[in-house]
């Protein structure tokens, strides 16, 4: 049966039909099956919607990687680049073809820190492959943490478990 909040066609069995001051609304009991379905159900919608923009915001905040001797942060939307590159600068090697193409390397853009700017930084080959190593983890990880939250939320039985969960 449709919850009459929701749809306004079906009462639920546990509501009641009371007048107050002057007109009427229905009171549903706390125990009804239906109402806690409803409510798990709205719950893990919010959660699910939650999890997405909390895991949407960290890809978009890229992610840091120490190829360059320090930390450095690379934005995902460079992501692309880094990845074709390690991955051209590991098919041609560190010998005279490598030199050839790339020169002393790449120019990847990134930023010392979230207070600076991005500029472009000269990558030689094995730190682009580790910049791109450290992108594949992180973003691997990223992606089972999301499907993590996704799997606890379905697998919630009440509100509070659910509302328990953050990215």
């Amino acid at each position: 049966m449709a919850i009459a909040q929701k749809t306004h066609e079906a009462v639920p069995a546990a509501a009641v039909k009371i007048r107050e001051h002057g007109k009427d609304r229905m009171v549903y009991f706390e125990d009804d099956p239906e109402i806690i379905a409803a409510r798990l159900h709205e719950a893990v919608d919010r959660k699910h919607d939650e999890i997405q923009r909390a895991f949407n915001a960290h890809i978009t905040a890229g992610f840091t990687s120490a190829a360059l001797g320090r930390d450095y942060i690379y934005a995902l939307a460079d992501a692309p680049m880094l990845t074709a590159a390690a991955l051209m600068a590991t098919i041609l090697g560190n010998g005279a073809l490598m030199a050839t193409i790339l020169g002393n390397g790449v120019a990847i853009p990134c930023r010392a820190n979230a207070n600076t700017g991005t500029r472009m930084v000269q990558h030689d080959t094995a730190q682009l492959q580790t910049a791109a190593g450290d992108y594949a983890q992180w973003h691997t990880a990223a992606l089972q943490n999301r499907q993590d939250k996704f799997d606890a939320i379905a697998a919630a039985t009440t509100v509070a478990e659910v509302e328990a969960l953050n990215w």
